[in-house]
């Protein structure tokens, strides 16, 4: 498909609160899953399936009183949500990471490879790539006992 190695996942909306969005999306005809608390990451997550659409996952903060990555996002957006990463999924995601840079973008790690409960504890990472935005990798599936279920491919 493409030289990277990549195939489009989702997309990460952060939000204040998810009932709005969740709503909206179930309006467009989304599958609205359940929510999953991220302890790594300190947020919840609810990953909703478009079918022909894009699967959005609805990112927000919990509500420990931890600080979390979304804090910085949140305070300023007036709108209280906002599209800040695509994710691809990978084979490779070294290899990914690799041919990126091969491929003469500058691409800087923003977070540490961890285990995503949501996509059945397989790693993933975020990347800054310049000109570009912030990504995520999540290592192609090998376990199915995610929250997203099928629906992700």
């Amino acid at each position: 498909m493409e030289r990277f190695g990549l195939k489009f996942h989702h997309i990460g909306m952060a939000v204040a609160k998810p009932a709005a969005a969740s709503a909206f999306l179930a309006g467009l005809g989304y599958t609205i899953g359940e929510t999953v608390y991220d302890a790594r990451q300190n947020v919840n997550l609810i990953f909703c399936s478009g079918g022909a659409m894009p699967n959005i996952e609805i990112v927000f903060p919990s509500d420990n009183g931890l600080p979390g990555p979304l804090d910085s996002m949140l305070i300023d957006n007036k709108l209280k949500g906002i599209y800040y990463h695509l994710c691809y999924e990978a084979d490779d995601a070294d290899a990914a990471v690799e041919a990126i840079l091969n491929g003469g973008h500058k691409i800087l790690p923003a977070s540490e490879s961890n285990p995503a409960i949501l996509f059945g504890n397989n790693k993933v990472r975020f990347f800054l790539v310049k000109g570009f935005g912030m990504i995520e990798i999540v290592e192609k599936r090998v376990n199915t006992d995610s929250p997203a279920g099928d629906e992700r491919r």
